[in-house]
């Protein structure tokens, strides 16, 4: 499924949501809004309430926040189901935090083996970010890198990938 044209550009939105508390879902946005400049970035965190909300105005991209744990994988899920429904143009990135790279990869399989399978829905690897108690060591250069990415992908047009 192709973005629609009209929410891509300069004047996009991306959400920042997570399907459950605890995935530093909060923290990443805020670095992310620092970041990307080429878009409007907004923190729905974990509060599905907000969430759907956000799906009564349109934007073209939602940047999922999930850790490797199976529950937060499955309410990652979810919301992927939700959003679909409501936005079915927007493109959806799934970011594991918390994590080390093989862990995120294996996480990301399962779960775009499911969006695929029963949703009929592309989910994008957005990335990694390790744990990282000070925030400073690798969460900073690995949320620079994926927020880097993304601005690059909303200001130029084309899907660059991780």
């Amino acid at each position: 499924m192709q973005p629609d044209d009209s929410l891509s550009g300069r004047n996009s939105r991306i959400i920042v949501a997570s399907g459950m508390r605890g995935t530093g879902c909060s923290t990443i946005s805020q670095a992310f809004s620092d970041l990307i400049f080429a878009s409007d970035v907004v923190d729905a965190g974990s509060v599905w309430s907000k969430t759907i909300k956000l799906c009564t105005a349109p934007f073209n991209r939602l940047i999922l926040v999930s850790t490797p744990d199976g529950i937060s994988i499955s309410s990652s899920y979810a919301l992927v189901k939700l959003v679909r429904d409501h936005i079915p143009a927007a493109i959806i990135d799934l970011v594991i935090n918390k994590s080390e790279e093989r862990e995120a990869v294996k996480s990301f399989e399962r779960m775009q083996h499911a969006t695929t399978k029963f949703l009929d829905t592309k989910v994008n690897f957005g990335g990694y970010v390790p744990f990282d108690e000070t925030l400073s060591n690798t969460f900073i250069p690995a949320v620079d890198e994926i927020a880097d990415r993304i601005d690059n992908e909303i200001r130029f047009g084309c899907f660059i990938g991780y």
